[in-house]
């Protein structure tokens, strides 16, 4: 078994991804998940561990309008066998000490009440094969494939990444070491499979270079 944790892990790139930055865990993951079924939909082309048999993620949610004195709150949902839960309450998220769920009211405690309260359970999901590292590099660098592809194509992600902070490029040169960067990682990603699928190491022989583009 391998759970889609270790394959998060092994993300630096996109575990940093602004749009996965301050949101409540159950999102954070999903989020994580919709890179991964891009990945899982490529690689298992090429694989030869079954990637079909896995558990997906999965994911409720309820949210409260509260007087800030309520602390019991009844779910619409019965909560996932096994899985987390993630609790907020004005957009802060509490600590498991913070709160305790009810198995016989299904319901919600928390220590302390707010104006808004969100309640999701969740699970990040797994591969019921166990994985080896070649595999989950492969599939980890295949999620930055569409990650990258997806920050290309976002004229608003790239805006706010050059404005909201110092500005290191103009729109038009950013444009191009942003085509860069997506061909480098079709290129290795593509290649890493076809590599995996005949038995043989990748050669380390292409790499980003210290300015974002491509060096050989």
């Amino acid at each position: 078994m391998t759970s889609f944790d270790e394959i998060y892990t092994v993300n630096g790139a996109i575990m940093k991804e602004l749009r996965a930055t301050n949101k409540p865990d159950n999102l954070y993951y999903f989020i994580l998940y919709q890179y991964l079924r891009f990945a899982t939909a490529v690689f298992s082309q090429y694989s030869y561990t079954d990637l079909d048999d896995k558990v997906n993620f999965e994911q409720f949610i309820d949210t409260f309008e509260s007087d800030g004195i309520e602390t019991n709150f009844a779910l619409d949902f019965t909560p996932i066998a096994g899985g987390d839960f993630y609790v907020g309450i004005d957009n802060v998220k509490l600590d498991e000490s913070e709160y305790s769920y009810d198995e016989a009211t299904n319901s919600i405690t928390t220590d302390f009440g707010g104006d808004y309260v969100y309640v999701s359970s969740y699970e990040v999901g797994q591969f019921n094969n166990t994985l080896n590292e070649r595999e989950i590099i492969i599939l980890a660098d295949a999620m930055t494939e569409w990650f990258v592809e997806s920050f290309t194509n976002d004229p608003k992600q790239l805006e706010q990444l050059m404005y909201s902070g110092v500005k290191m490029f103009s729109q038009s040169q950013q444009n191009k070491v942003n085509i860069s960067i997506e061909e480098y990682r079709n290129s290795k990603s593509f290649k890493s499979m076809i590599y995996y699928s005949y038995g043989v190491d990748m050669p380390s022989t292409v790499q980003l270079s210290s300015k974002g583009g491509v060096s050989y």
